[in-house]
């Protein structure tokens, strides 16, 4: 019988730990959410995020 290859699991980079995570962090942190440099989190102004070209908002809120 063959063997299986068990799972092994590959720790996901934060968002902040990656060059394209951080230009869009600093785009978006205006609009609110995790602070990563003050270390602080504020309300997330949701429907102006919304309103910028590309449409961040998913993924910002999904990652603050």
């Amino acid at each position: 019988m063959a063997a299986i290859n068990g799972y092994i699991p590959q720790p996901t980079p934060l968002m902040f730990e990656t060059e394209e995570g951080q230009r869009m962090a600093s785009v978006c942190i205006e609009y609110g959410g995790w602070a990563d440099k003050k270390k602080a989190l504020t309300p997330i102004k949701l429907l102006e995020l919304l309103a910028r070209p590309h449409n961040p908002g998913l993924s910002w809120v999904k990652l603050s």
